[in-house]
C-alpha cells in the first residue's frame, strides 16, 4: 500500500489478545471500537476504509504489521514498553490526508487491468 501507516496512539494489546475470533475484525474493550486488522486486506479495501472514515469523521482503530515509531500510547491503555517494534500492532492511526487518499486512488486505478468489456472476462482457446 502506498499509504504509510503511522499510528497516533498504540494499544498494548496485539491483535489477538482483542475481543473475538474473527481474523479481520476485533473488540477492544477499553476503547470500545472494533479493530480492523488491515494486513489481511488488499490495497483497495484498505483505501475505502480510510475514505470511508474520513467521510464519516470517524475514529478508526486498526491492527498492522509495521514498525511503530513517532506514537504516543493509547490514553485507554498503559504504557508500552519495548520491544514493541514489528509486532502487530492496534491502535488509532494518524489519518491520511485527502490529497494521499486521492493519490493512492489514482495509483489502485491505474494498476488495474484495463476491461474491453463483457467477453473480455472469459477465456476462449
Amino acid at each position: 500500500m502506498a499509504i504509510d501507516i503511522k499510528f497516533s496512539y498504540v494499544c498494548r494489546k496485539t491483535f489477538e489478545e482483542l475481543e473475538g475470533d474473527s481474523m479481520t475484525t476485533r473488540f477492544c474493550n477499553l476503547c470500545q471500537l472494533n479493530v480492523i486488522n488491515i494486513d489481511r486486506m488488499d490495497d483497495e479495501s484498505r483505501l475505502e476504509l480510510f475514505e470511508n472514515a474520513e467521510k464519516r469523521a470517524e475514529r478508526l482503530c486498526i491492527a498492522a504489521t509495521v514498525p511503530v515509531e513517532n506514537n504516543s500510547d493509547c490514553p485507554t491503555t498503559e504504557r508500552l514498553k519495548p520491544p514493541f517494534i514489528h509486532r502487530p500492532t492496534a491502535g488509532l492511526p494518524r489519518m491520511p490526508s485527502k490529497n494521499e487518499l486521492i493519490a493512492e486512488r489514482k495509483r489502485i486505478k491505474a494498476e488495474k487491468p484495463k476491461s474491453s468489456g463483457f467477453l473480455s472476462r472469459f477465456k476462449f482457446w
